[in-house]
């Protein structure tokens, strides 16, 4: 039996690289995880002595003093870092959409042509068969959107990855988060 291993029509929005796009460190992430890892190690010292004078309070400190590290490891790990479009410094949202599949047609239109203005004549959903993950800057001089359709167990990109700066991408977004979305 020869298996053959099929490669998508498109590229996925969530691995895509924009030349305007990059990672950057975030500083105050940093330090509040530093903080917190120090408050963590100080609350579990001081738990294991008043533990052996004040049996309840010591063990209220050890929770906090756990709890203070799990926040700072959470921290280090997955919030040190964001994506922000390097023309404007600003940092990179992704929310998501959900939308019965006849509105396929008026998505593509919309995001090929970059048409903001049938945008509001879109229904969505809690969950369906089509979904539009968008991508912008917070300041919505960037826009990046695609429309992934659902196959047995997972959402596949069955549309290019549309992106715009400037104008376009601030009446696409602003336009889009008028519609209830699904943070992501």
């Amino acid at each position: 039996m020869d298996t053959t291993i099929q490669k998508p029509l498109y590229e996925d929005l969530l691995t895509y690289t924009h030349t305007e796009i990059t990672k950057k460190t975030n500083v105050t992430t940093i330090a509040i995880a530093l903080v917190s890892l120090l408050l963590g190690i100080g609350t579990l010292a001081a738990s294991y002595y008043l533990g052996k004078t004040m049996g309840a309070v010591g063990s209220l400190l050890i929770v906090i003093g756990i709890g203070l590290l799990l926040v700072s490891v959470y921290l280090f790990v997955w919030r040190s870092s964001e994506l922000v479009y390097k023309p404007t410094n600003s940092p990179i949202l992704k929310k998501e959409y959900y939308f019965d599949g006849k509105y396929t047609q008026l998505l593509k239109s919309i995001l090929n042509e970059g048409s903001s203005e049938k945008i509001n004549t879109l229904k969505t959903l809690s969950d369906a068969n089509v979904k539009v993950l968008m991508m912008y800057s917070k300041d919505r001089q960037f826009f990046a959107a695609q429309i992934y359709k659902y196959e047995p167990f997972t959402y596949d990109p069955c549309d290019k990855i549309c992106s715009f700066n400037g104008n376009k991408a601030h009446a696409l977004a602003t336009n889009f988060l008028a519609l209830n979305a699904i943070d992501s």
